[in-house]
């Protein structure tokens, strides 16, 4: 059995979606067709890589949570042996999350400032083809 060439699909569907070079369309229409693009492919993997680091936060921040409160839970008395593991537990049940929620807020701001670049580029294209005859 063979593997698909997912790649060669890809790169057939890339040749078949965009905008062909030809006489009439000018190359410059033709590049910001093809930035456009580039910055559509970049907000769709900046929101999926953001939800999913968000998922990861929230899912950490339970889990992290719930095994603190199983292990320590109420007034109980802590050994000595464990105060160290809980201090260690107390910094990381905050600091991973955070960390994983840091970094999908850095992927929903590349994915506004993408979205508002392929708006731009969008209208640069528009006002391309109203200049043509």
């Amino acid at each position: 059995m063979s593997k698909p060439n997912h790649s060669r699909e890809l790169a057939q569907w890339h040749d078949d979606n965009t905008v062909p070079a030809s006489s009439e369309t000018p190359a410059e229409t033709v590049e910001l067709a093809r930035a456009c693009e580039r910055e559509w492919h970049r907000v769709d993997s900046s929101v999926l890589n953001g939800l999913s680091y968000l998922i990861a936060g929230a899912f950490l921040w339970w889990l992290l949570h719930g095994l603190f409160n199983g292990m320590w839970s109420g007034d109980a008395v802590i050994p000595e042996a464990q105060w160290r593991v809980k201090d260690i537990l107390n910094v990381a049940m905050y600091v991973v999350p955070y960390c994983f929620c840091a970094l999908a807020l850095r992927h929903g701001v590349v994915a506004i400032f993408s979205l508002l670049q392929a708006g731009y580029l969008h209208y640069q294209m528009q006002r391309l083809k109203r200049q043509m005859p």
